[in-house]
């Protein structure tokens, strides 16, 4: 029968020496990052190009239709979306509707965090993770979008701190083993990621089991992690799978695979790729030598103290970075939103060593410059999030402005938005033919090499010609977003080749809305 193992402070599962004024201030970051993050998502922004590709596949479909592969090459945990389908169903298909979901996972997170710090950190490092954690710019604009990422954060968290509570307890650990389990069933349907966080935790259980430093049999955790492969493998084959067999989907994420890191390509695009996640997480040059250097010493103190949930959190990167090295899994900046929690956790464990014995000078510079990539983007979350492309304001504009039977072109970045908000605000007018909703775009595969997205150029002369039809039109409205270097090159073959003079009548971030006629001054040259 396995021994239990019992830790001094600062070890495996020992709980955090609490400091008097550390829940105080705990709760007040929270407080402020949870009105932060509702004082958003009050402000309605307009959905951009990426949110308008899953809110149009939400509000088209019904519940059973969600699990098959989405429009647009899209994919995200079918629990998301079937949760999603819920509030548009209870509430309407508003913009706060759709972004209710990442909103609540993101406050709940907050709280849950807290909860995980306090069990894994001692003393002041307890805030100070906490803080990063709250008002992490990523974490933050996330809570404001329609994606699945704040979620999958939520779930981690939940996941970890469960194990933790589940590794300190030396009374009842099967009852939190059981919540864990759960926990992590529900998860393998709430976020792609979650194999991997299974992988983590469930493979330390089996060492401290094995060991005598966990009071779960082996057999018992072999049970559960069988479960959830049969529930990954039921996710996968039904849901994942057919969506990833997109050949757009695959070819657009082929450059975040890092390769095999023996060679000097994959050295290259694996250094490449690290780089752009602590640009991401907002850490960059000398600050992202600071954080590379606190996590390193953490790992090495959690391998020291054998902190169980923690060392969970380095096995789940490090499955992660295998996986991807073999094809399987995008390593890539929003990709790895569920690794968020990590980061603090590790880089509290790191500054950890300036402990009480350090004189508070050194102290309080390290944490000071910890806190300069958190404190410098700070401002900005007290500025009204823009969207990358407003396209509710210009699709509204048209249903005021055109007249019935004038033609409407609807360029292909624009499509799904134009689908969402025809149906969300009824915009009958939009539906009258002709409406022409162009073809979607065609991704170009990266170059090899490249460790960034490939850019999708859009055709123009595609374009054109499928507008060519309606060149004797007086009035042709255009709709187009995302092209800022192409759209000199649209308007101006528009001109040349069919004669259509282009006149602003409506522009906002990113997308602008055209009123095109004959333009008597040009003849046209086909």
């Amino acid at each position: 029968m396995p021994t239990t193992h019992h830790s001094s402070p600062g070890e495996a599962g020992a709980p955090s020496r609490a400091l008097p004024w550390a829940s105080l201030i705990c709760w007040g970051i929270i407080v402020v990052g949870a009105l932060l993050r509702i004082n958003q998502w009050m402000l309605n922004r307009s959905l951009w190009l990426d949110e308008s590709y899953l809110a149009v596949n939400i509000l088209e479909r019904g519940f059973w239709e969600l699990h098959l592969p989405l429009e647009y090459s899209q994919s995200a945990p079918w629990l998301f979306l079937v949760a999603t389908k819920g509030m548009v169903s209870l509430f309407g298909p508003g913009e706060q509707v759709l972004r209710f979901l990442p909103l609540v996972a993101s406050i709940l997170s907050l709280w849950v965090f807290w909860r995980l710090a306090r069990v894994c950190l001692a003393g002041w490092t307890v805030p100070v993770a906490l803080a990063i954690f709250t008002f992490s710019s990523v974490h933050f604009y996330y809570a404001q979008e329609l994606k699945q990422y704040s979620l999958e954060v939520l779930m981690t968290t939940v996941v970890v701190w469960l194990a933790a509570l589940m590794f300190r307890t030396t009374n009842a650990p099967k009852r939190y083993f059981t919540g864990w389990a759960v926990a992590a069933g529900i998860g393998i349907y709430a976020m792609h990621a979650m194999p991997f966080v299974i992988a983590g935790i469930g493979g330390v259980a089996l060492w401290a089991s094995w060991q005598g430093k966990f009071g779960v049999s082996r057999l018992r955790i072999i049970v559960a992690l069988g479960l959830c492969v049969l529930f990954f493998a039921a996710n996968y084959f039904v849901i994942i799978s057919p969506n990833y067999a997109d050949p757009l989907m695959r070819g657009y994420w082929s450059f975040a695979y890092p390769g095999m890191p023996w060679t000097m390509a994959g050295l290259r695009r694996s250094a490449s790729l690290i780089n752009g996640y602590f640009w991401f997480l907002g850490y960059g040059s000398v600050y992202k030598v600071l954080a590379v250097a606190l996590i390193l010493g953490g790992v090495w103190r959690v391998i020291r103290s054998q902190n169980l949930a923690l060392l969970g959190c380095i096995l789940t990167v490090v499955v992660y970075w295998l996986a991807s090295v073999a094809g399987f899994a995008p390593f890539y900046n929003r990709l790895l939103m569920f690794m968020l929690p990590f980061f603090p956790l590790m880089v509290a464990q790191g500054l950890s060593f300036f402990g009480d014995r350090t004189h508070w000078i050194p102290r309080a510079v390290v944490i000071a410059l910890v806190f300069v990539p958190v404190i410098r983007r700070l401002p900005a979350e007290f500025v009204p999030i823009t969207s990358r492309d407003d396209l509710r304001d210009p699709i509204i504009q048209l249903a005021k402005l055109r007249q019935p039977s004038e033609p409407v072109y609807v360029m292909h970045y624009a499509v799904p938005a134009f689908r969402y908000y025809r149906s969300a605000l009824g915009l009958s007018t939009l539906s009258e033919p002709p409406v022409v909703l162009a073809e979607q775009m065609r991704v170009f595969y990266p170059k090899a090499g490249q460790s960034r997205p490939p850019i999708a150029t859009p055709n123009v002369n595609q374009m054109i010609a499928e507008m060519a039809e309606w060149r004797s039109s007086n009035r042709l409205w255009l709709l187009v977003t995302f092209i800022p270097a192409y759209e000199d090159e649209l308007l101006h073959g528009l001109q040349e080749r069919l004669n259509l003079r282009p006149i602003s009548r409506y522009k906002s971030v990113g997308t602008t809305l055209y009123l095109l006629s004959p333009d008597p001054e040009h003849p046209n040259q086909d």
